[in-house]
């Protein structure tokens, strides 16, 4: 896969993650997590998934281009493995372990610090 559609990938995989985060069933979910620091870690993701959005956004395929492709893998088994998780919102705090992936494999390409 090209650099350029491992690019749009990601980034359409994050924005559809943020758009979700958003909803009234994630929220209700959220909230209905029993332990509060997993609503906390909840909220805390939403945060870094929003800057991981900006980031990428702002970063020049030329400057990636070649962390894109050396993650293809990554990037694909981590955005397929969220896509996956994100229908059952019962089970969010695999979908937050799933988020994080992504945002790790994102933080491999351009820095999220």
């Amino acid at each position: 896969m090209q650099s350029s559609a491992l690019y749009s990938m990601t980034l359409q995989s994050l924005v559809g993650l943020r758009n979700e985060m958003v909803t009234s069933d994630w929220i209700d979910a959220v909230n209905a997590l029993p332990n509060p620091n997993d609503q906390i870690r909840a909220q805390a993701t939403a945060f870094k998934v929003e800057h991981a959005i900006q980031v990428l956004s702002n970063a020049a395929l030329s400057d990636i281009a070649d962390q894109m492709v050396a993650q293809q893998a990554a990037i694909t088994a981590a955005t397929t493995e969220l896509k996956d998780s994100l229908g059952d919102l019962t089970k969010l705090t695999n979908i937050l372990d799933d988020v994080t992936q992504v945002l790790t494999v994102v933080g491999q390409i351009v820095s999220l610090a």
